[in-house]
């Protein structure tokens, strides 16, 4: 079956929503198990999954929805506590919302979405037809028997009573929202604005309520809706008799919904509270028996009506208990005028902001390119008053564009909260293959950072996190038997450091073992003896991104393949960004990550190697130094600079990029290094100076082979290559070990 039935524009905002709600479905159910009685999670987890359901079934998604509406019964159990939280539960409604994922990618990529297997729907009706033991049945019919007196049992439909604990929600908050309006007509300039949110109000709740077939409910809050719509019309003798009954009705709505909650109907006699409220909103005169005074209470109003058989407290009490729950409304009724002003967020798609920072882009070549023009016009020009001039407008233009740029960058930002949401289930199911008791922590997820960036950090995080659950924590009995506490603790947490972000992740687990990872390295022909005993332990540690390095003694689901840290120091690479290593033996490791906020934009030092220039990052760049012939060498035919106390490794970028030097040595080395310490010399002819760069992406004819990671257009018009620096330093590796290996 096609998807040609569906609105192209209405299912993909079905889909955009539910992949929000499956995502924070994961992270609800993992808190679940450890909050088995939290109740308003339970609710909240169950109406993610009633609006996922109730979406699917619009749009006729059958396979999604019938999975959708197994998982939403077996939740309804566990909310109504005629089931408890276990293992095997969740594991079934974690493995469901891993099944709707897939399923909303699937029409993502605008396929039909596939049924779930029988065997998770088994595990699911399972769940369902589980009976209470004895005592919980028992318990459960004395509770239905205990019917307070003035108290009716209410029937409703299955569907209906599912929907009852939003439905009393919501009328409790609408309630709230109404008094606190109905309180500011007595004393507010303002009636039109505020009898057409109270008209507003009204309707949805009278719509609410009429659902449920409450005839003496709908009645009493229909009453509300009278009052709202004549109010602007109301004299002062009118307003006077019917905004106090107003009051003294909600008050009584308040005790009604309270009652709903528990399926029950309380016994209020309101009929003449309703008959009066509304003779006095249609303009009708009271007899001078039924007309409250003018002072009067909510008590004294329903005492006066026949509500109640005797007032109860004095005005002071009435007007404080009422002052004290109009706060709580008028927290709410603001939220909700404000809302009706205008939107608070609107959803955007990515091309288009993707399109607006090439524009952003643009405009910062531009900016260098009039900074560019006016230094010529103030070195040719002998006129003062141009001269200012032009300096005056190419600060404007670069003052505009930084400011269009900031904003058009926090568009594209992103909390890290977005993918730490989803480690708590990673976590989890690891913990549980192997056998182990591990506790996440996450602090820092507010931090921001470009999109681009946050999706390129998504697989290096599960990568090392997967390396600190197997290898890093061990598992409880050795714990205990090293004086631990049983349970394993792995922290992440972001902060922002200047323009960059510094991630850690850090685990209490047994280390890194210098030894035992120099002993790998020297099996597998990574390292040589001379090597590894010139190398300190930290140097050591970071042998671990080395590729195909692994210590696992067997290939396992989890490890051992020898891929992990290396995939992680590659992808943190591309994203310009540096990985490091610390780690002491049974006190634990912690993986150091630093990345720009932004890989679209960034300051660069513009060099000249022979008749190009290029672009150096700045983050890469450590020191600049001009080498004296005599402190220029080589080693094994690898040209080098001795630098104070050590010997670096040097490229010719000349050479490296087939350029004529005419045999002159190049006046300038640039020093620049990555984040394992290892660093190079790039020899280049010349220094232009530092500029901010608009990163370009290259085709598919350069790779990393080429060191060089993208372009740029210089300010003069110019095309100017970004080196990759990460490459440099490999190519220098690799051209080493060749030569120990010849």
């Amino acid at each position: 079956m096609s998807l040609d039935h569906i609105n192209a524009e209405i299912l993909l905002d079905f889909i955009t929503e539910s992949g929000e709600l499956i995502d924070q479905l994961d992270q609800d159910l993992v808190r679940l198990e450890s909050e088995a009685q939290n109740l308003d999670l339970l609710n909240q987890i169950f109406r993610g999954i009633h609006t996922i359901k109730g979406s699917a079934s619009f749009l006729s998604l059958d396979n999604l929805t019938k999975l959708a509406h197994v998982a939403e019964d077996a939740l309804n159990l566990l909310r109504k506590g005629q089931i408890v939280v276990t293992s095997q539960t969740m594991d079934a409604l974690l493995e469901s919302a891993d099944v709707l994922r897939s399923q909303i990618d699937e029409l993502r990529d605008g396929n039909m979405c596939s049924p779930a297997s029988d065997a998770l729907i088994e595990k699911l009706k399972k769940i369902t037809t589980q009976q209470p033991d004895q005592a919980e049945q028992t318990e459960t019919q004395n509770t239905e028997e205990q019917v307070e007196e003035g108290e009716t049992p209410l029937e409703f439909s299955a569907s209906k009573k599912d929907l009852l604990p939003f439905m009393v929600e919501d009328f409790k908050e609408s309630l709230q929202q109404i008094q606190e309006l109905v309180q500011q007509s007595a004393s507010s300039d303002h009636t039109g604005n505020i009898a057409s949110q109270l008209v507003d109000l009204t309707e949805g709740l009278v719509r609410s309520v009429d659902f449920y077939n409450i005839d003496q409910i709908t009645n009493e809050v229909r009453s509300l809706e009278n009052f709202a719509h004549k109010l602007t019309d109301l004299d002062d003798h009118c307003f006077g008799q019917s905004q106090p009954r107003c009051l003294a009705m909600i008050s009584q709505l308040f005790k009604r919904a309270e009652a709903l909650g528990r399926e029950r109907m309380l016994s209020i006699p309101t009929k003449n509270l309703i008959d009066r409220l509304n003779r006095s909103c249609n303009g009708e005169e009271l007899p001078s028996e039924q007309c409250i005074p003018t002072s009067a209470n909510i008590d004294q109003v329903l005492f006066f009506d026949g509500v109640v058989n005797q007032t109860v407290g004095t005005a002071k009490d009435s007007d404080t208990s009422s002052g004290a729950r109009g706060n709580t409304g008028a927290a709410k009724a603001e939220k909700s005028t404000g809302s009706n002003v205008a939107e608070q967020t609107i959803r955007v798609d990515v091309s288009r902001l993707e399109a607006l920072l090439n524009l952003v882009g643009e405009l910062v070549l531009q900016k260098n390119r009039v900074h560019s023009l006016t230094r010529r016009v103030k070195s040719e020009s002998a006129d003062q008053g141009l001269c200012e001039e032009a300096t005056q407008i190419a600060s404007d233009l670069d003052r505009v564009t930084t400011d269009l740029q900031i904003s058009v960058m926090k568009t594209r930002m992103q909390s890290m909260s977005k993918l730490f949401s989803r480690y708590p289930r990673v976590i989890r199911d690891l913990a549980k293959a192997t056998s182990k008791s591990i506790n996440l922590q996450m602090e820092g997820g507010d931090t921001e950072v470009d999109k681009t960036v946050l999706e390129g950090l998504a697989d290096p995080l599960v990568h090392i996190l997967r390396n600190s659950a197997d290898h890093g924590v061990e598992t409880p009995q050795d714990r205990l038997a090293k004086g631990k506490q049983a349970d394993g603790n792995i922290l992440i947490r972001a902060c922002h450091e200047g323009d960059h972000v510094l991630i850690e992740i850090k685990d209490d687990g047994k280390g890194l073992d210098a030894k035992r990872i120099g002993a790998k390295a020297m099996e597998k022909g990574l390292v040589t003896q001379e090597e590894l005993e010139a190398m300190s332990e930290q140097a050591i540690q970071r042998l671990v991104f080395a590729p195909g390095f692994s210590t696992a003694e067997q290939v396992s689901d989890l490890s051992g393949r020898g891929v992990g840290m290396d995939v992680v120091n590659s992808n943190i690479a591309k994203l310009g960004g540096f990985v490091d290593v610390f780690s002491e033996v049974d006190k634990g490791t912690t993986v150091s990550i630093k990345i720009p906020l932004t890989v679209a934009i960034m300051h660069a030092m513009i060099v000249g190697v022979a008749d190009e220039t290029y672009a150096v990052p700045l983050p890469n760049l450590l020191e600049i130094v001009r080498p004296e012939e005599t402190e220029l060498s080589t080693i094994q035919g690898q040209p080098v600079m001795r630098l104070r106390d050590r010997v670096l490794p040097l490229v010719d970028l000349n050479q490296r990029f087939g350029k004529a030097n005419n045999g002159k040595l190049a006046p300038f080395a640039l020093v620049v290094g990555t984040a394992d310490e290892n660093s190079v010399g790039l020899l280049v002819n010349e220094l232009i100076g530092q500029q901010e760069v608009v990163i370009k992406p290259l085709d598919d004819l350069f790779d990393g082979s080429n060191a060089v990671s993208g372009a740029t257009v210089r300010e003069d018009g110019g095309v100017s290559l970004i080196l990759d620096v990460a490459a440099l330093v490999k190519s220098v590796e690799i051209n080493n070990d060749s030569r120990r290996a010849a």
